[in-house]
């Protein structure tokens, strides 16, 4: 008994009666809610497995995996995520209003529950952006008039997807053009946060000269601050983030590829749509680290 519960040995048995163990438990997950939706079988899935995977293998090979394949990861469950059509919407509120007692499956979250308090989401954006892909005669158009009978311009204003080259300003609208409304909901809501995860760490990475369990740290800060949720600051935290860590990468590189490459990035993100405050109190904290960055590389720049 103590040579099986040993990690490394009998690996290949454990992992069969963890995926076992994995199924059932899932299953009873799914079943014992007050509303069953399969959809929730794989989500329960994949939280059982990684934490069963703790008792089977070392720990640091785990995390070492994930640190390793991060990219990778992160675009399976973004595409998967895509592929099903999940958002973080709390669009089911209208269930309130429209035939409240109707209890069907359909109409319930996946996982948690829908919040009115996020009215600017659920009675504002989400309606502005899924009222883009109704009209067949004019998808996406850059002045439409589903939304209050009147034609009105829906791109900086409204800020909703549309069929004009400005889309590339914001690009996590595209999946709305590539995917339609459910899928491209899906596409702008995840898309964003896993973005936000992966340029937070690499910013972390940075700052904190690659310790990795601090950068964690600082990017679960990062992510769900109350600061970064609100309203668009998200896209402001991701652009301005990467910004800063390609420009590192600009300096310490010398292959001159790298370097076109980071800076028609830059140049490409460099636009600006909408200036008030609190963006711009960002813009000078990214300019401050900015500055840091480029003395500590100045160094190793050859010629500027």
């Amino acid at each position: 008994m103590k040579e099986f519960i040993k990690k490394g040995k009998y690996t290949k048995q454990k992992l069969i009666m963890a995926i076992i163990l994995t199924i059932l438990v899932s299953m009873a997950l799914v079943i014992l809610k007050p509303v069953k939706i399969w959809d929730r079988f794989p989500i329960f899935s994949i939280i059982i497995m990684f934490v069963l995977l703790h008792f089977i293998l070392p720990i640091k090979q785990i995390y070492e995996f994930i640190y390793k394949k991060r990219y990778l990861l992160a675009l399976i469950v973004f595409a998967y995520i895509v592929i099903m059509g999940y958002s973080g919407s709390s669009i089911g509120c209208y269930n309130t209003a429209f035939q409240p007692s109707d209890n069907n499956k359909n109409y319930s979250p996946i996982l948690g529950i829908a919040r009115p308090i996020r009215s600017d989401e659920w009675n504002v954006n989400t309606p502005i952006a899924v009222s883009q892909a109704v009209d067949e005669n004019n998808k996406f158009g850059y002045f439409n008039d589903n939304l209050r009978g009147t034609l009105t311009e829906m791109f900086s204003v409204a800020s909703s997807p549309v069929t004009d080259i400005l889309v590339l300003s914001k690009p996590f609208f595209i999946g709305f053009l590539l995917f339609g409304a459910e899928h491209g909901q899906a596409f702008l809501w995840y898309g964003k946060v896993i973005a936000l995860m992966l340029v937070s760490f690499e910013l972390c990475m940075l700052i904190t000269n690659k310790k990795k369990l601090v950068s964690l740290l600082g990017m679960i800060l990062i992510v769900f601050s109350a600061a970064t949720q609100w309203w668009n600051i998200t896209d402001y935290v991701i652009w301005g983030g990467l910004a800063l860590v390609l420009f590192d990468k600009f300096m310490i590189t010398d292959k001159y590829s790298i370097k076109w490459l980071c800076a028609i990035r830059n140049i490409y993100k460099c636009n600006i749509i909408c200036i008030y405050t609190l963006p711009s109190m960002a813009a000078n904290l990214w300019l401050r680290i900015c500055t840091n960055f480029y003395m500590d590389n100045l160094e190793k720049q050859k010629s500027i």
